[in-house]
């Protein structure tokens, strides 16, 4: 038999049984779940890897731009003829700049690609994501300026031409 609670008894074992029920706390850590795995679809981060990855291939190739017209000025306007390596050994560039890492090598170039013309030359590489349809970031000597392309430089003549790049400028 029970005795009835006396005076703040009852008050004490209300203040004693105050709280989350485990049920309560496991819906509540399933809504937080279902919430983080929509934010995550949202951001794409896979996506966000290859912007940040991109736009350190532009920034390289605006950086071997750049000192292929100072090598340019430098020696009588002629650009390097053979490897974009002539930039520092001509002391233009400290260090070769590469490819950011982690970029899928299978698919993608490995290193800066440079090709030279007769009267011009050109320095580029392919934008992620790499395979099937190639974008590339092309600095033109010819135009003075880096762009997006869908095409490569080449020495053989037609659009692409590095001496005369028709499509690119």
């Amino acid at each position: 038999m029970r005795l009835p609670l006396k005076g703040g008894e009852y008050e004490r074992m209300k203040k004693l049984n105050k709280g989350f029920t485990l049920i309560e706390l496991l819906v509540v850590i399933a809504v937080l779940g279902i919430l983080a795995a929509v934010v995550l679809v949202a951001i794409n981060p896979t996506a966000r890897i290859q912007d940040a990855r991109n736009s350190g291939v532009r920034s390289d190739i605006g950086q071997l731009g750049t000192a292929m017209e100072a090598y340019f000025t430098e020696n009588n306007g002629n650009y390097p003829t053979s490897a974009l390596s002539e930039l520092v050994s001509d002391d233009q560039l400290k260090q070769l700049p590469s490819p950011p890492s982690g970029r899928d090598t299978s698919n993608c170039v490995s290193s800066y690609v440079y090709v030279t013309g007769s009267t011009e030359a050109a320095a580029y590489s392919d934008l992620e994501p790499c395979g099937g349809s190639e974008t590339y970031y092309v600095y033109w000597t010819a135009c003075g300026q880096a762009t997006e392309s869908d095409a490569v430089p080449d020495d053989a003549g037609g659009a692409y031409d590095v001496d005369n790049p028709t499509s690119a400028c």
